[in-house]
């Protein structure tokens, strides 16, 4: 591709630099406690009976046993949102910066959507879809970053425009079986593992009236008699059905059943062990037909561990509404009323599952209703209004063993909703490389290492691949420096990943840090922040670089977002490169600028600017791109 660079050097006389993203001083540590006391965090919400958040109760307003025995609140933080967005940031949602120095220090919300693909009909993924852009819109601000995860799909974190423009490509895998041998998922596990036998006088008394045709079925409001095909694969003597043949049926219905439920249950416990870290309301939307529970699978008490251990609340949204379902039969039929109730009675365990999970968690099941999004507002309203309470436990157990948690709200007709207890003492997941990992999948940015986060595309590396550095700044003062020896040490970890918007493969770099700074070096980076440079390939088209850092002394993770664009056409400029220094010349007389995220230089100095064209027409009489710049 043609090219021409520019490169200019301006010297700075008494002229005031702004900086974007600079760094604000090192934020202060958090409250520490003595290694022996063991810090319980409750997070409550208190709502009405008409579910409305009841806000302005105080310290004396709760009491809190643990084990059945009365604790004493030791914090107490009221967390209310506000139903007007906050007022808008004062830097531009995609700044050519980003930094998490203004990362809240006070709890917010956490807020994971999960969109369950095995567990949704192609009709019922449309009305989850509608509902979610409904909800983006009205319950998410514009700043605010929201994850969305699609079981065995995409999984995006981005702000209320990103998560819409996926929500398109969100699809239910879900295929209803609507012949008249359909079985549903729980009344295949109770045939098959619990050898249901009134249950397997049920299905056969239905399986041969629907494939005797002699049953009514309403198509668009009218009756009409129904013809049922005996050679599209029913029983083998004239319709006449037995227990092995429904057995086999239940078989294939039930392992097609786990393989969908360990698919939902193992996402689900992967996204709760992610928010161990976080601070606040942590809140898991399951957008779902919901479940069984089936007492084989190990999946559930996991999921459960994972939102104790997280402090997380799970919502399900249950996206039949008030359609009359009948078990495994998907069209309206007209039965006899013994065979039509049973197939009513099995509703109410098709999604036992997941509203369990939603009761034991903290949160609630949304359901018997066709507008989704009134039910994802009450959600809304539950991740916003809450009460922290923190307590020192005065009883003791075991290591890892599970301790009851029971609030109680000393105000009428008030609901409360906490989670229902925790493991005293469990060992806490190994530090390194999994908190990386779970900062790197968090939707909101962590603080405790300060950064600074920018990237610089220039030109096709590849037919179809344009070259990108991203340049991530480490503010050393955000951590500590071991003085030896004349020397300054510290160690890091980094994890930096490149994804694009709308979801899909990231691009991964992992690196270790080793520091070991002579006293002029540290002073200059405690000044400026410690660059670290990668490359990558990358395809025209909307990205989302997320880097984590680890200072491995202290266990301080901090972690930032980037939004930018790499673009397509054939004539475009680079990114601007501005520096107050150079790279060590490859060329001495061609001199090019450090990347780096910093934007704050020092007045009276000497600042570099550069930047590459692409495309430009040749002159026709010196053969050379033609570029005026100004």
């Amino acid at each position: 591709m043609k090219r021409s660079r520019a490169l200019v050097a301006a010297a700075l006389c008494a002229v005031m630099v702004r900086a974007e993203g600079a760094f604000v001083a090192a934020q202060e540590r958090p409250p520490s406690f003595p290694s022996n006391v063991e810090l319980v965090t409750v997070d409550v919400v208190v709502t009405d009976k008409q579910g409305n958040p009841v806000i302005g109760l105080d310290r004396s307003d709760f009491t809190l046993a643990e084990e059945g025995v009365a604790q004493t609140i030791a914090s107490f933080e009221a967390v209310t949102g506000r139903d007007e967005p906050p007022p808008p940031p004062t830097t531009p949602l995609n700044p050519r910066v980003s930094t998490n120095s203004g990362a809240p220090v006070r709890p917010g919300r956490t807020l994971v959507i999960v969109f369950d693909q095995p567990h949704l009909s192609a009709e019922q993924a449309e009305r989850g879809r509608r509902a979610l852009g409904r909800f983006l819109r009205g319950s998410v601000f514009d700043a605010e970053r929201v994850r969305l995860v699609a079981v065995g799909g995409r999984d995006v974190v981005g702000t209320r425009d990103d998560l819409i423009a996926v929500l398109p490509e969100l699809e239910g895998g879900r295929i209803p079986d609507k012949g008249p041998e359909a079985l549903s998922d729980h009344e295949a596990m109770r045939l098959l593992l619990f050898d249901d036998q009134p249950l397997l006088m049920t299905v056969l008394h239905r399986f041969q009236i629907l494939s005797s045709g002699q049953h009514t079925v309403d198509v668009e409001g009218e009756r009409i008699h129904a013809v049922v095909d005996k050679e599209r694969g029913g029983a083998a003597k004239g319709g006449a059905y037995d227990e092995g043949y429904v057995k086999v049926l239940a078989r294939r219905m039930y392992d097609d059943a786990t393989r969908r439920n360990e698919a939902s249950l193992d996402t689900l416990t992967a996204l709760l062990d992610s928010l161990t870290g976080v601070r606040g309301r942590k809140s898991v939307v399951l957008v779902s037909e919901g479940f069984i529970k089936d007492p084989h699978l190990p999946g559930y008490d996991q999921v459960l561990d994972a939102s104790r251990r997280a402090n997380a609340a799970l919502y399900f949204l249950d996206t039949r509404g008030l359609e009359p379902l009948l078990g495994g039969v998907e069209h309206k039929i007209y039965l006899p009323n013994s065979t039509l109730g049973s197939s009513l009675a099995d509703q109410a365990f098709s999604a036992l599952g997941s509203e369990s999970l939603a009761a034991d968690s903290g949160g609630f099941t949304v359901k018997n209703g066709n507008d989704l999004a009134t039910g994802l507002m009450k959600i809304t309203s539950d991740t916003r209004n809450y009460y922290l309470l923190g307590y020192g436990p005065s009883t003791s157990g075991a290591s890892g063993a599970f301790r009851k948690i029971q609030v109680k709200v000393r105000r009428k007709d008030a609901q409360v909703r906490a989670r229902k207890g925790y493991y005293g003492g469990a060992p806490t997941q190994a530090a390194g490389a999994a908190d990386l990992e779970d900062a790197l999948r968090e939707p909101q940015d962590r603080a405790g290492v300060l950064l600074r986060l920018s990237a610089y595309v220039f030109g096709e590396s590849r037919p179809g691949r344009v070259h990108a550095l991203v340049a991530t700044d480490v503010d050393l003062r955000s951590f500590p420096l071991e003085e030896r020896d004349g020397r300054f040490l510290g160690s890091l970890g980094l994890l930096l990943t490149v994804t694009p918007a709308s979801g899909g493969t990231a691009e991964r770099h992992a690196q270790p840090v080793e520091l070991t700074l002579v006293p002029e070096r540290r002073d200059a980076l405690l000044k400026t922040g410690m660059p670290i440079v990668r490359g990558f390939d990358l395809a025209p088209g909307a990205w989302r670089a997320r880097v984590v850092v680890r200072d491995r002394q202290s266990g301080r993770v901090g972690s930032v977002s980037h939004s930018f664009e790499v673009p397509g056409a054939a004539w475009r400029t680079s990114s601007p490169v501005l520096s107050d220094s150079l790279e060590p010349p490859a060329d001495p007389a061609r001199p090019v600028p450090a990347v780096a995220a910093r934007r704050a230089f020092a007045p009276n100095g000497r600042l570099y600017f550069q930047f590459d064209v692409y495309g430009a027409e040749r002159d026709a009489a010196t053969g050379q791109p033609q570029v005026l710049a100004g």
